[in-house]
């Protein structure tokens, strides 16, 4: 066995380190469509040990979008509170 042999170079395409980074925001922050949400409402849960403030971002997105999105209100989710049976 060789190490010897050439390694494979990536597409032209792939060739910034960065491209999948701008891809996904070509996509995501293109400019906002008001009407494409239609007023759907979207419930955020936010992530272990966080808070509704933390998906502030999430939310101002979807509501740029048309979407009515509402916080679970549970302040730090930090798991159960009471252990169930």
């Amino acid at each position: 066995m060789s190490l010897t042999g050439s390694v494979p170079q990536p597409a032209s395409t792939f060739s910034s380190p960065c491209w999948a980074y701008r891809s996904c925001c070509a996509i995501l922050w293109r400019n906002a469509d008001p009407n494409q949400g239609n007023g759907l409402g979207v419930l955020l849960v936010p992530g272990f040990g966080f808070g509704d403030a933390s998906l502030a971002l999430t939310a101002t997105w979807l509501r740029n979008r048309g979407c009515q999105p509402a916080g679970a209100q549970i302040g730090l989710n930090v798991g159960l509170h009471q252990r169930t049976r």
